[in-house]
C-alpha cells in the first residue's frame, strides 16, 4: 500500500521547486493524467501556472484494469485516491485535450467541464508511407494481411476461422499475419494460432511434384519479405483488423496511409478513425468477416475507392502537422489568457526586446476557436485578481527552455516556455468511443450514407457513397469467451421475456462484480472484454456506465448486514408454515375462553399456562414460512420490546386510565379483543407475507433494470400491506363481536402494521431500523407511564399533564395509536425503499 502511493506521489519529489523550475515557465502541459500530472497542479497551485491535459488513455481506467490481488480496502482507498486526483487535475485544467471520444467520455465522467475539452488526434509521420499510399498498385489482389502485436486481445482465432471460410470461396486467397508476440502470454498465444493454423490448412500444392505451403504466413518486420512496416501493408489488397478490445487502432490508421481498403470489429475508436472508409463487422463473428474479405476481394474498383477515400481522411486528420498546428493553437490560446510578468534577458543581462510574444501581454481572444466557452476561469483574471497566485518576476535569460510533452513534438510559441510533466509509465492504450465524428472543428454524428453489404457487416458510408450499419444489431454476446469455433459466428442477442438479461451479463462477470469497489471498476471492466455502448442498449441502457452502476447496485452494500437468504425447504413442507400460522390465534383463543371460565387463582394459573403457550406458539409459528428469520437476526432487544407493545396493548391502556384517576385501586381491565385478533392475524401476516414474496421474485426476473423492478415492487409492497390491514380490521370486529369489548382499531392496527413491518424487514437481513424502531416506540409508551405515575410527586403535575391532554381528547387509546401510529409511517417510507431493491430478492427467503 504504501509503496503504490510511494509511486503515484513520485512526481512531487522532483526539482521542480527552484526559481527556474516551475514558476519560470508560461505554461505547463501534462501528456498524461493521473500522477503525471501532479507537477502541473503545483505550479498551478503555487505560481498560478495554465495547466493543459492531454490523455490518449484515462489513467483512472488504467488503474481499475491494472489492479492486482489487493484485499479490497486497499483497492477501495487506492481508487478514491485515483479518482479524486483525476477529478482535481480535470477542475485545475485550462484545458483538457482527449485523444478520442472514449477518452472524453471517461474523463466527462470524472468531472471534466465540456466547455474545457477539445478532442485532438495523435500524429503519426505520414512520410513512411508515402511511397506505398501514392503508387498506382493495390498490392496482391488474393492477400489479406493482418499487422499489429499478437496476443489474445487481438482475437486471431476468430481471424484464422474466418479466413477458412474465405479459403472455400476464394481457394487462391492467402493470409499474412506480421507482428511480434508480446510478453510470454502472447508468445504462448502464437504459438496455439500457428497450431491452429496447420490443423485448418494443412500444407497444399499445386501438383504431386509440388512442394506443399501454407497459406497462412507469420512473420516479423525486419525479415527478409517485410523489411519495414511500410512493404507489410504493400504486400496485400485488404488489411484485416479481427480486435476484441482495441485502443486507438494505430495499424488502421497506417493502412489508411497507405491507401488500402479495410475490414475491422467494431470496438474502440475504429469507427470514429475510419469514419466511413472501410468496412466494419461485430467483433468475435467469423462469419461476417469472412464476408466483407470476400465482398472486398470481388470487387477491385471498391477496393481502390475505398483505399483512396481512406488515405485522404488519414492525411486530413492524423497527421504530425495537424497535431502540431492543433497544440499551437491551443498554447497561443492558453498563453493569451495568462499575462507574463517575467522580464527576458540576454547574455548582458539586458532586457531582451520582443522576448515574449504579443499575445502573452494582451489577455482576451484573438483565435479563432474559443476553448473557455461558458466562462472564463479564475487564472484569467491576471494576476492582480484577488486571491490569484503571483507569477516570478525573476529575469530570465533567453535560453530555450524544454519543450512540451505531448503525444507529438509540438513546438512552443516564441518566447513561450513550458515544461513536461513527468510520466508516471507508459500510458493505457488509447481506447475510443462510438458514434460522434470528433474531428477539430466538427461535432455530431459520423454521416453514414448508402446501404447493406455483405451478411451481417457493417459498411461505414464513403465520400463516393458506400453504404453503412449492415447489421449494426448483431452484436456479439457481451463477455463471451475469445475462443471460436463452428458456431462462432452465430449472432446472440439478449434474452428478451421473462429472463433478466442484466442478472445474466452479472452471472458472466460474477467475479468482477463482486470485486468491485465502485461502478467505474466494472465499467472498465466491462470495456476491457469488449462491451460497449451499443452492447449496453439492447440492456436498455444508454452506455457502459448506466448498465455498470445497475451491475453494481445489484450487489448488496449497504451499509445494514447484507440480507442472508434462508435455504429453501422442499415442497414437502410447504403447507406446514401454513397450518404453523394458525398455531398462535388457537392458543390465544383458548387461553381467552379459560380466562372467562375461570376465577381467583386459577384464573391467573391460566393466563400464565396461555401466555407460555401462546409464545411457544408464535416462536414456532416465525420458526418457519415467510417471516422465518434466523436466530443471529432477531436480538434480544428487539423481542423485548415486542413483547412489551403486546403487553402493553393488553393492559397500558386500562392501566393508564387508572393513573390518571388516582389509582389503580385493583385489577383493572385487560384489552383481550385486540390482543386476540393480533394473535389471529398471524396467519394472514404470513400469507400476505409469502405473496409479497413470491410476486416479487416474478417481478424481478422479468424487469429489465432496477428501475423498473422497484417501480413494480412498490405498488405490490403497498398492496400487500393494506390487504393485511384489511384482515386485521375484520378480526378485530369479530373478536369485538365474540367477546362484547371494544375493537380499538386505531391502536391495534397501527400496531399490527408496525409488527408485520418490522418482521418483513427482519426476515430479509435488515434488523437496524426494525430495532431501533420497536425500541423507540416501545420507550416512549413507557415514558407516558411514567410520566403520569410521577407526576403525583410533590411539584411534578406538570409532567403528566402532556398524556393527561392527549388522553382526555382521544381516549386512553390515543398513546399507543400515536406512538404505533408514527413508528409504523417511518418503517414503512424505510421498508417502501430497501424491500424494492433487487438485493433484498435475490434468493427467496422460502421455498417458491
Amino acid at each position: 500500500m504504501a509503496a503504490r502511493l510511494e509511486r503515484a506521489l513520485r512526481p512531487l519529489s522532483l526539482d521542480w521547486y527552484e526559481d527556474d523550475g516551475l514558476g519560470s515557465v508560461d505554461l505547463c502541459h501534462a501528456a498524461a493524467g493521473g500522477a503525471a500530472a501532479l507537477p502541473g497542479l503545483l505550479a498551478r497551485h503555487l505560481a498560478g501556472v495554465p495547466l493543459l491535459v492531454t490523455e490518449y488513455g484515462v489513467q483512472l481506467r488504467a488503474h481499475y484494469l491494472a489492479s492486482g490481488g489487493e484485499s479490497a480496502p486497499v483497492r477501495a482507498l487506492l481508487a478514491a485516491f485515483h479518482g479524486r486526483l483525476a477529478a482535481e487535475v480535470y477542475r485545475q485544467a485550462a484545458c483538457i485535450t482527449p485523444g478520442n471520444t472514449h477518452a472524453r467520455r471517461w474523463q466527462e465522467r470524472c468531472g471534466a467541464d465540456r466547455a474545457k475539452l477539445r478532442t485532438v488526434y495523435p500524429g503519426m509521420e505520414a512520410s513512411r508511407f508515402a511511397e506505398v499510399g501514392e503508387s498506382t498498385g493495390c498490392g496482391d489482389p488474393d492477400t489479406l494481411v493482418w499487422v499489429g502485436r499478437i496476443e489474445p486481445a487481438k482475437d486471431l482465432i476468430s481471424l484464422l476461422h474466418a479466413f477458412a471460410e474465405i479459403r472455400r470461396q476464394a481457394p487462391k486467397t492467402r493470409l499474412r499475419i506480421v507482428g511480434t508476440a508480446a510478453g510470454a502470454e502472447g508468445v504462448a498465444y502464437l504459438g496455439h494460432c500457428r497450431t491452429l493454423a496447420a490443423q485448418l490448412f494443412p500444407d497444399e500444392a499445386e501438383c504431386a511434384h509440388a512442394v506443399g505451403d501454407n497459406p497462412v504466413s507469420f512473420e516479423e518486420i525486419g525479415g527478409p519479405e517485410v523489411p519495414d512496416l511500410a512493404e507489410a501493408y504493400a504486400a496485400g489488397a485488404v488489411v484485416v483488423l479481427s480486435s476484441v478490445v482495441e485502443g486507438f487502432p494505430i495499424s488502421l490508421v497506417e493502412a489508411m496511409f497507405c491507401g488500402r481498403a479495410t475490414v475491422s470489429t467494431d470496438v474502440g475508436a475504429v469507427v470514429e478513425v475510419i469514419g466511413g472508409t472501410g468496412l466494419v463487422v461485430p467483433p468475435r463473428n467469423p462469419r461476417a468477416l469472412a464476408e466483407a474479405c470476400v465482398t472486398l476481394l470481388r470487387d477491385p474498383e471498391r477496393r481502390e475507392r475505398l483505399g483512396a477515400a481512406a488515405r485522404a481522411r488519414a492525411l486530413e486528420l492524423f497527421t504530425v502537422e495537424q497535431n502540431v498546428a492543433a497544440f499551437h493553437g491551443i498554447y497561443l490560446e492558453i498563453v493569451s489568457h495568462s499575462p507574463v510578468r517575467r522580464v527576458f534577458v540576454d547574455d548582458t543581462g539586458e532586457p531582451l526586446p520582443f522576448g515574449v510574444p504579443a499575445e502573452a501581454h494582451v489577455p482576451g481572444r484573438w483565435t479563432e476557436v474559443s476553448l473557455l466557452a461558458g466562462g472564463r476561469p479564475r487564472w484569467t483574471a491576471g494576476a492582480d485578481a484577488p486571491g490569484a497566485p503571483v507569477r516570478g518576476t525573476t529575469p530570465v535569460r533567453a535560453t530555450p527552455l524544454p519543450a512540451v510533452a505531448s503525444a507529438c513534438p509540438v513546438p512552443a510559441a516564441p518566447g513561450v516556455s513550458a515544461v513536461p510533466a513527468a510520466s508516471s509509465g507508459p500510458q493505457e492504450p488509447v481506447v475510443a468511443g462510438e458514434g460522434r465524428d470528433e474531428r477539430p472543428g466538427r461535432t455530431g454524428p459520423p454521416r453514414h450514407t448508402g446501404q447493406p453489404r455483405g451478411g451481417g457487416c457493417t459498411v461505414a458510408g464513403v465520400a463516393g457513397g458506400e453504404g453503412t450499419e449492415a447489421g449494426a444489431g448483431a452484436d456479439p454476446d457481451p463477455g463471451a469467451g475469445a475462443g471460436v469455433g463452428p458456431g462462432a459466428g452465430r449472432k446472440v442477442s439478449a434474452r428478451r421475456g421473462g429472463a433478466d438479461p442484466v442478472k445474466a451479463l452479472m452471472h458472466r462477470h460474477r467475479e468482477l462484480c463482486e470485486r468491485a469497489v465502485d461502478p467505474l471498476e466494472i465499467a472498465a471492466g466491462l470495456e476491457a472484454h469488449g462491451v460497449t455502448d451499443r452492447t449496453a442498449a439492447r440492456f436498455r441502457h444508454r452506455d457502459v456506465f448506466s448498465l455498470a452502476e445497475e451491475m453494481y447496485a445489484r450487489v448488496p452494500r449497504d451499509a445494514e448486514p447484507a440480507p442472508q437468504p434462508v435455504a429453501a425447504g422442499p415442497r414437502a413442507e410447504g403447507g406446514a408454515w401454513a397450518v404453523l400460522a394458525l398455531l398462535p390465534g388457537t392458543l390465544c383463543a383458548a387461553t381467552v375462553v379459560g380466562l372467562r371460565l375461570t376465577e381467583g387463582r386459577p384464573r391467573l394459573a391460566v393466563a400464565a399456562a396461555g401466555a407460555l403457550a401462546v409464545a411457544i406458539g408464535l416462536r414456532a409459528a416465525l420458526g418457519r414460512g415467510p417471516l422465518h428469520a434466523p436466530s443471529h437476526h432477531t436480538t434480544g432487544a428487539t423481542r423485548a420490546w415486542t413483547c412489551w407493545l403486546l403487553a402493553y396493548a393488553l393492559l397500558g391502556d386500562g392501566l393508564l386510565s387508572a393513573g390518571l384517576e388516582g389509582g389503580p385501586d385493583g385489577p383493572w381491565p385487560l384489552a383481550t379483543a385486540p390482543v386476540l385478533a393480533l394473535a389471529l392475524a398471524c396467519a394472514p401476516a404470513a400469507w400476505c407475507a409469502r405473496l409479497f414474496a413470491v410476486r416479487a421474485r416474478r417481478r424481478l426476473t422479468a424487469s429489465r433494470g432496477l428501475e423498473e423492478f422497484a417501480a413494480s415492487a412498490k405498488p405490490l409492497l403497498l398492496g400487500t400491506f393494506v390487504l393485511f390491514l384489511c384482515s386485521l380490521g375484520a378480526l378485530l370486529a369479530l373478536c369485538a363481536a365474540l367477546l362484547d369489548e371494544s375493537a380499538d382499531y386505531p391502536g391495534a392496527g397501527t400496531l399490527g402494521a408496525l409488527l408485520l413491518l418490522a418482521r418483513l424487514l427482519t426476515a430479509r437481513g435488515f434488523t437496524h431500523a426494525p430495532a431501533v424502531v420497536l425500541g423507540v416506540a416501545a420507550a416512549a409508551e413507557a415514558t407516558a407511564l411514567a410520566a403520569v405515575f410521577a407526576g403525583r410527586l410533590p411539584g411534578c403535575s406538570y409532567l403528566a399533564t402532556p398524556v393527561d391532554t392527549v388522553v382526555g381528547a382521544w381516549g386512553p387509546g390515543a398513546v399507543p395509536t400515536l406512538v404505533c401510529g408514527a413508528a409504523a409511517l417511518s418503517l414503512l417510507i424505510h421498508t417502501t425503499r430497501t424491500l424494492t431493491r433487487a438485493s433484498a430478492h435475490a434468493l427467496p427467503p422460502g421455498p417458491p
